[in-house]
């Protein structure tokens, strides 16, 4: 926790200003830790956004000591643990770079959607497919915006300039079962993990350019990442049937939580063999965050009353 409080407000900007003495530090790591940091972020990202929903919902439903819990948790995710693994990755790089790696990840999203749409039409899902199609739609433009922007950056001299962010039409939190089934439910948690790590660089991104004084591209990811978690990853999660009853999303945040504890402790153990000590430090203090976590889901599931904790 203790990371937490100093990640926010200008610390950020120094944090990500950083970025070249972290990729620098990078390069020395062992592929081995590289690939675990790389899990661990794409972890963190989709525990932040599913908390995220889970708070919403815990709202929804009359639970608001729970939805705070989830809304800290979720942060602690994000802008600590995600954070610092970026970080130590040297993850985020220059705004070009990053409107690269952007790109790239949209460029990949559109062939992805397109199949996943047409594996839900198979199925018999026309919901799914009709939401990957719209999906994708989504992701050809902010392909668009992000190519744009790169040419405002390239060659400022031809008047080219950052587009405006795309608008952000949150989804509803809407808890309840699958309503699909075959290929397109691991179809659905494929896509809810791209949304989840696209949200949490796209984040870092913004935090990046905002720092380097380039604000309209920071609109731009911070726009863009809402998008992703607000339409994108919220709508496929109705559908794959992610948020459940306050209950029964502690107990799945439970779950969550020890699986990482073994992550963390696994990752920690290689990395200290390895002799990457700075990544093992941050395994460590990590996984006793998610110890942490998991006493505090288990504390909450406890004071809900009989009747609502069976629900």
């Amino acid at each position: 926790m203790r990371r937490w409080r100093t990640v926010l407000g200008a610390t950020v900007a120094a944090l990500v200003l950083t970025s070249g003495g972290a990729a620098q530090a990078a390069q020395e790591l062992h592929p081995t830790t590289k690939a675990n940091l790389q899990a661990a972020m794409h972890a963190e990202a989709f525990a932040y956004a599913k908390y995220t929903l889970f708070a919403e919902a815990a709202a929804s439903s009359g639970h608001p000591d729970v939805a705070a819990l989830f809304g800290r948790t979720a942060g602690v995710e994000l802008r600590d643990h995600f954070t610092a693994e970026s970080k130590l990755l040297g993850f985020v790089g220059s705004n070009l770079a990053n409107l690269q790696v952007g790109i790239s990840g949209e460029s990949q999203d559109l062939t992805d959607y397109a199949r996943w749409a047409q594996e839900a039409t198979t199925d018999g899902c026309d919901a799914a497919a009709e939401l990957f199609a719209e999906v994708r739609r989504d992701e050809a433009g902010h392909l668009v915006r992000y190519t744009a922007a790169v040419q405002a950056l390239v060659d400022p001299e031809t008047g080219a300039t950052v587009p405006a962010p795309p608008t952000v039409t949150p989804v509803a939190v809407r808890p309840g079962p699958a309503t699909c089934s075959a290929r397109t439910v691991p179809n659905l948690q494929a896509a809810m993990a791209g949304e989840a790590f696209a949200y949490a660089k796209y984040t870092l991104f913004a935090d990046y350019a905002r720092a380097t004084g380039q604000p309209q591209l920071a609109a731009l990811f911070a726009a863009t990442a809402e998008v992703e978690l607000r339409e994108h990853f919220t709508g496929e999660a109705n559908l794959a049937g992610l948020v459940g009853s306050t209950a029964a999303n502690l107990r799945a945040a439970i779950a969550g939580e020890t699986e990482d504890l073994a992550m963390y402790g696994s990752y920690a153990a290689a990395a200290t063999r390895i002799g990457d000590r700075s990544a093992a430090e941050l395994f460590r203090e990590i996984q006793r965050d998610e110890q942490g976590h998991q006493a505090a889901f288990h504390d909450a599931l406890a004071t809900l009353s009989p009747v609502r904790h069976a629900a």
